[in-house]
Protein backbone atom coordinates (compact mmCIF):
# COMPACT_ATOMS: atom_id res chain seq x y z
CA UNK A 1 0.00 0.00 0.00
CA UNK A 2 1.12 3.32 -0.79
CA UNK A 3 1.01 6.19 1.89
CA UNK A 4 0.86 10.17 0.50
CA UNK A 5 3.75 11.92 3.07
CA UNK A 6 2.54 15.12 4.50
CA UNK A 7 5.08 17.75 5.70
CA UNK A 8 3.50 19.93 8.35
CA UNK A 9 6.42 22.68 8.19
CA UNK A 10 4.58 24.22 4.79
CA UNK A 11 5.02 27.19 3.46
CA UNK A 12 3.08 29.17 1.07
CA UNK A 13 4.24 31.45 -1.86
CA UNK A 14 6.98 31.34 -4.58
CA UNK A 15 10.63 31.98 -3.56
CA UNK A 16 12.53 32.14 -7.11
CA UNK A 17 11.17 32.39 -10.82
CA UNK A 18 12.82 31.74 -13.79
CA UNK A 19 12.01 31.92 -17.51
CA UNK A 20 14.06 29.77 -20.04
CA UNK A 21 13.65 29.98 -23.48
CA UNK A 22 12.08 26.54 -25.17
CA UNK A 23 15.02 26.15 -27.06
CA UNK A 24 17.74 26.23 -24.70
CA UNK A 25 16.05 23.25 -22.74
CA UNK A 26 18.72 20.32 -24.24
CA UNK A 27 16.69 17.31 -22.17
CA UNK A 28 14.39 16.79 -19.40
CA UNK A 29 13.96 13.69 -18.35
CA UNK A 30 12.57 11.74 -15.86
CA UNK A 31 14.68 7.76 -14.38
CA UNK A 32 12.15 5.76 -14.43
CA UNK A 33 13.99 3.55 -11.65
CA UNK A 34 14.33 6.48 -8.77
CA UNK A 35 11.93 8.90 -10.39
CA UNK A 36 14.34 12.02 -10.39
CA UNK A 37 14.12 14.74 -13.24
CA UNK A 38 17.06 15.92 -14.58
CA UNK A 39 17.00 19.36 -16.49
CA UNK A 40 19.76 20.31 -18.64
CA UNK A 41 20.27 23.60 -20.58
CA UNK A 42 22.45 24.87 -23.34
CA UNK A 43 23.22 27.97 -22.26
CA UNK A 44 21.93 30.61 -19.71
CA UNK A 45 22.68 33.78 -21.19
CA UNK A 46 18.88 33.99 -21.94
CA UNK A 47 17.33 33.36 -19.13
CA UNK A 48 15.19 35.67 -17.31
CA UNK A 49 15.26 36.17 -13.60
CA UNK A 50 11.98 37.49 -12.60
CA UNK A 51 12.28 39.00 -8.89
CA UNK A 52 9.33 37.52 -7.04
CA UNK A 53 8.61 41.03 -5.53
CA UNK A 54 5.94 40.75 -2.51
CA UNK A 55 6.19 36.72 -2.97
CA UNK A 56 2.29 36.69 -2.39
CA UNK A 57 0.83 38.61 -6.04
CA UNK A 58 3.17 35.07 -7.55
CA UNK A 59 1.13 32.11 -7.99
CA UNK A 60 0.88 28.74 -9.68
CA UNK A 61 -2.17 26.56 -10.82
CA UNK A 62 -2.52 23.58 -12.30
CA UNK A 63 -5.92 22.50 -13.10
CA UNK A 64 -6.37 18.40 -14.59
CA UNK A 65 -9.21 18.08 -16.83
CA UNK A 66 -9.82 14.97 -18.22
CA UNK A 67 -11.11 15.59 -22.17
CA UNK A 68 -12.13 14.14 -25.55
CA UNK A 69 -8.19 13.66 -26.20
CA UNK A 70 -7.35 12.48 -22.75
CA UNK A 71 -6.25 14.21 -19.45
CA UNK A 72 -4.57 17.99 -20.02
CA UNK A 73 -3.64 20.26 -17.56
CA UNK A 74 -4.25 23.87 -17.69
CA UNK A 75 -1.09 25.50 -16.22
CA UNK A 76 -1.05 29.05 -14.80
CA UNK A 77 2.35 30.52 -13.57
CA UNK A 78 1.48 34.16 -12.66
CA UNK A 79 3.36 36.71 -10.77
CA UNK A 80 3.72 40.96 -10.94
CA UNK A 81 6.73 42.99 -12.82
CA UNK A 82 6.06 46.25 -10.74
CA UNK A 83 6.49 49.97 -11.70
CA UNK A 84 6.86 50.43 -15.86
CA UNK A 85 10.43 51.26 -16.90
CA UNK A 86 12.40 51.92 -20.29
CA UNK A 87 14.54 49.12 -18.30
CA UNK A 88 12.28 46.24 -18.26
CA UNK A 89 10.75 47.35 -21.61
CA UNK A 90 13.01 44.95 -23.73
CA UNK A 91 12.72 41.85 -21.52
CA UNK A 92 8.89 41.92 -21.45
CA UNK A 93 8.86 42.30 -25.41
CA UNK A 94 11.06 39.50 -25.50
CA UNK A 95 9.07 37.84 -22.95
CA UNK A 96 5.97 38.62 -25.27
CA UNK A 97 7.33 37.00 -28.14
CA UNK A 98 9.24 33.77 -26.64
CA UNK A 99 8.03 30.31 -25.94
CA UNK A 100 8.65 29.61 -22.24
CA UNK A 101 9.80 27.00 -19.67
CA UNK A 102 9.30 28.14 -16.05
CA UNK A 103 11.58 27.08 -13.55
CA UNK A 104 10.11 28.21 -9.79
CA UNK A 105 11.10 27.47 -6.36
CA UNK A 106 8.83 27.41 -4.02
CA UNK A 107 9.60 28.76 -0.03
CA UNK A 108 9.96 24.93 0.98
CA UNK A 109 12.95 24.90 -1.54
CA UNK A 110 11.07 22.48 -3.78
CA UNK A 111 12.07 23.27 -7.66
CA UNK A 112 9.30 22.92 -10.35
CA UNK A 113 9.50 22.87 -13.85
CA UNK A 114 6.36 24.23 -15.83
CA UNK A 115 5.79 23.57 -19.68
CA UNK A 116 7.49 21.47 -22.15
CA UNK A 117 9.53 21.86 -24.96
CA UNK A 118 6.85 20.34 -27.36
CA UNK A 119 4.09 22.47 -25.33
CA UNK A 120 6.19 25.45 -24.31
CA UNK A 121 4.31 28.30 -21.96
CA UNK A 122 3.01 31.60 -23.62
CA UNK A 123 3.50 34.90 -21.53
CA UNK A 124 0.64 37.25 -21.64
CA UNK A 125 0.41 40.90 -19.19
CA UNK A 126 -1.56 43.67 -18.64
CA UNK A 127 -0.51 46.69 -17.34
CA UNK A 128 -1.92 49.04 -14.94
CA UNK A 129 -0.84 52.26 -12.94
CA UNK A 130 -2.63 50.90 -9.82
CA UNK A 131 -4.55 52.47 -7.25
CA UNK A 132 -5.06 52.88 -3.94
CA UNK A 133 -4.13 48.54 -2.85
CA UNK A 134 -2.77 47.97 -5.97
CA UNK A 135 0.96 48.21 -7.42
CA UNK A 136 1.72 50.11 -10.30
CA UNK A 137 3.03 47.29 -12.88
CA UNK A 138 2.32 44.82 -15.32
CA UNK A 139 0.16 41.77 -14.28
CA UNK A 140 1.69 38.43 -15.86
CA UNK A 141 0.87 35.04 -16.62
CA UNK A 142 2.59 32.26 -18.43
CA UNK A 143 -0.13 29.65 -19.69
CA UNK A 144 -0.52 26.37 -21.90
CA UNK A 145 -2.76 23.74 -22.13
CA UNK A 146 -0.27 20.75 -20.87
CA UNK A 147 -0.64 16.82 -21.91
CA UNK A 148 1.33 16.20 -18.44
CA UNK A 149 1.64 18.14 -15.24
CA UNK A 150 4.83 20.11 -13.79
CA UNK A 151 7.70 17.92 -12.55
CA UNK A 152 9.10 18.80 -9.03
CA UNK A 153 13.32 18.65 -9.97
CA UNK A 154 15.94 16.67 -8.31
CA UNK A 155 18.45 19.44 -8.33
CA UNK A 156 19.35 22.81 -10.34
CA UNK A 157 19.35 22.47 -13.62
CA UNK A 158 23.26 21.78 -15.41
CA UNK A 159 24.40 23.68 -18.34
CA UNK A 160 26.08 21.93 -21.31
Amino acid sequence: MKTLIFDFDNVHGIANMYAVPAAAVSKCERNPMTGDVILRLTGSDDVIEIPTYQGDHFKTEEVHQLTDGGDCWDVKVSGIIPKRSAVNETVIQKLECGEWIVLTQDSNGEIVIYGTTDVPLKFTHSRSSGSNGELNGSAFTFSAKEPAPSMVLSTLPTII
